[in-house]
């Protein structure tokens, strides 16, 4: 799954084919309504009938280019260029003359009134076909294994926490153990943000990007041997370093292609703009419900909870997006998880403020604790609506 970045090159590939119509009827203007009109163009008229294959020929190989890898996407690449290079030739040697091509220009200003109404039109193609180009292979297959490798990586971060509960951890370790699984998906959120997003957003979305990075490897290092930042103490305890063990080797591979999205570029706009400008701030007002539910003492089970609502809020914009770029069964298989992911948010939200014997949840009497998942609560209803509008 190719996840954020995706979307943002396929909405560049739609561009590209409703550009590609209209490009084609100023150049069929030219061929017909002008170069037929002269006398000894037969190059001239070649050639311009040549530039509308040239046209649908580059919408196909930037197709064939965002869906192959390796060695075949090199291949189409090539031809991609050459074939966007070799219509910049002929634009020019239609007007200039280009003995490449037999073509002798012209000063008919009927003939060159036409070229600009095509070189205006070519401008906004070559752009979309060029940022498909500058999404490179490694970059796109980095960001395919980050949004692949984020559920493995959570259900180990999730192990990590079970453990950490059953061996009597101080609260610090039971907080940051959660947390850690919501990183999981908050990583993968921003890396895709990131490959979609341009300018000061990009920048702000990197500099987040890299925090997270460095915290998850903090953090993860301090639940092991200790952390006075976080408040962690550390462990020596056989099962709970063996359980990180296993989330350090998933988090190697994971932190690798994170980083290397991380110093990659594309310039292609953000999809799913809505759900993706409040997941962050629905994670804000639900972490600080999670600050006031560990603040006034409750049970576990609130506590574990507060902060599984953290990750959940991630975790519906990450699929959000995979449902919004996928098809058939696996697009029905993510609309069920987030369907599920939803339902979970709200009956949380419920046991949280009143209470659910499933869940092992008191509720709550404390007006701080109540007056914050009001809050929650706003936010959720405005987050919710764009989530089923994608779906």
């Amino acid at each position: 799954m190719i996840g954020f970045i995706t979307g943002s090159i396929q909405a560049k590939l739609i561009v590209i084919l409703l550009v590609m119509f209209s490009l084609l009827a100023v150049t069929i203007g030219l061929t017909f309504n002008t170069f037929s009109s002269l006398d000894g163009s037969a190059p001239a008229i070649n050639q311009s009938g040549a530039q509308r294959m040239r046209i649908y020929k580059m919408a196909t190989l930037a197709n064939n280019y965002d869906r192959s890898h390796g060695e075949e996407r090199a291949a189409v690449g090539e031809e991609l260029h050459k074939t966007v290079t070799q219509f910049d030739d002929v634009q020019i040697g239609l007007g200039q003359g280009d003995a490449n091509y037999a073509l002798t220009g012209t000063d008919n200003q009927g003939i060159l009134n036409q070229l600009t109404v095509v070189d205006d039109g070519w401008k906004a193609y070559r752009e979309n076909v060029e940022i498909v180009l500058d999404a490179s292979d490694s970059e796109m297959l980095a960001l395919v294994r980050v949004n692949e490798d984020a559920t493995p990586l959570f259900a180990a971060a999730v192990e990590a926490r079970k453990v950490i509960g059953s061996t009597g951890p101080n609260k610090a370790a039971l907080d940051q153990g959660g947390a850690q699984r919501m990183r999981t998906y908050k990583l993968s959120f921003l890396a895709s943000s990131f490959m979609a997003a341009e300018g000061a957003e990009r920048a702000d979305i990197g500099r987040q990007l890299g925090a997270t990075i460095e915290e998850f490897a903090a953090v993860q290092a301090g639940l092991r041997s200790g952390d006075s930042k976080y408040g962690l103490v550390g462990t020596s305890i056989p099962a709970v370093l063996a359980q990180f063990d296993k989330v350090e080797a998933d988090w190697k591979s994971y932190r690798t292609d994170l980083e290397r999205v991380l110093a990659s570029y594309s310039g292609s706009e953000a999809a799913l703009e809505r759900v993706y400008g409040e997941a962050t701030p629905m994670f804000a007002v639900v972490a600080k419900a999670r600050e006031l539910i560990g603040s006034t003492g409750p049970n576990g089970a609130a506590l574990d909870e507060g902060g599984a609502q953290r990750m959940r809020a991630f975790r519906m914009a990450y699929l959000a997006n995979n449902f919004n770029v996928s098809e058939g069964a696996e697009r029905d298989a993510i609309n069920e998880q987030l369907i599920t992911v939803m339902n979970e948010f709200e009956t949380v939200q419920a046991g949280l403020r009143s209470g659910d014997a499933s869940l092992g949840l008191e509720g709550s009497t404390i007006p701080e604790v109540l007056a914050q998942l009001s809050v929650v609560d706003d936010a959720w209803e405005i987050y919710r609506e764009g989530l089923e509008g994608v779906l």
